[in-house]
């Protein structure tokens, strides 16, 4: 919210952001500071937008992570397996060649 104090003294201005006022003006103010006010807020209210998508956009890429995480982790337990499987059939080589 846009708060224009008439005279501008200090406590009055610290009044005005207790009151929960963003910003202030003193009058007589220029009238371009509105506008450049509310670009400002325009521009804010974009950003927060894109924000919120890509924050969106980072959940779902954390949950494609995750799954090819555990994909990865099961291929990996059968690779594991079969090395296993591998070293016991070469011990079984050497045993019969002694």
């Amino acid at each position: 919210m846009l708060f224009i104090d008439a005279n501008g003294i200090r406590p009055s201005l610290r009044l005005d952001r207790k009151a929960g006022f963003d910003n202030d003006m003193t009058k007589p103010a220029d009238p371009d500071d509105p506008k450049r006010m509310f670009n400002m807020l325009a521009q804010a209210l974009k950003l927060a937008e894109r924000t919120e998508t890509l924050a969106q956009q980072n959940v779902e890429l954390a949950r494609e992570t995750k799954e090819l995480l555990l994909e990865v982790k099961d291929e990996l337990k059968d690779v594991r397996d079969e090395l296993r499987d591998v070293k016991e059939e070469l011990r079984e080589v050497k045993e019969d060649r002694a």
